[in-house]
């Protein structure tokens, strides 16, 4: 028996898709190649603004 809050994943399955198409054009590769990490000129205040805006989700996730 799960006690608490929710997953997010579960709570929301799209999520994920939806954050990576918010932040793909914006995403780079480290610039030495000294690890496969991408990064992101987006703040997280800013994908999740744009997650309510955009692909319509509530602000309580």
């Amino acid at each position: 028996m799960c006690k608490g809050r929710k997953k997010i994943e579960i709570k929301f399955p799209q999520l994920e898709s939806d954050i990576r198409s918010l932040v793909d054009d914006k995403s780079q590769a480290d610039p030495k190649f000294q690890t496969v990490l991408c990064y992101t000129r987006t703040s997280a205040r800013a994908v999740k603004q744009a997650l309510i805006e955009e692909k319509g989700y509530l602000g309580d996730f």
